[in-house]
């Protein structure tokens, strides 16, 4: 049963992600630091997962928003890697094994 509530956390987590990287990519549309709805949610993904590889970038009064998102993508990273429980992360909790 615990697999299942955890597996269910996951994926409302994933969701929620998903839908904060949508409201990104909105953003950059509305201000026009991005041209396309495609281009605009692949550079948000990116910039939440941290990886850097899409190659698009922001115009240049609206890089610093680019910039935002990755912090606050790292930040989600690490709360999602803590155990509230002992206060640990998951690779700490993985040495204990």
């Amino acid at each position: 049963m615990q697999i299942f509530a955890t597996a269910l956390i996951g994926l409302l987590m994933a969701v929620l992600h998903g839908i904060e990287c949508g409201i990104w990519a909105a953003v950059y549309l509305w201000v026009g630091a991005l041209d396309s709805p495609t281009d605009a949610l692949l550079y948000s993904v990116d910039s939440m997962a941290t990886l850097g590889a899409s190659g698009l970038t922001l115009q240049r009064p609206w890089q610093v928003m680019g910039g935002l998102e990755v912090a606050e993508g790292q930040k989600l990273s690490f709360e999602a890697k803590a155990d509230p429980r002992r206060g640990k992360t998951s690779a700490e909790n993985l040495k204990m094994l």
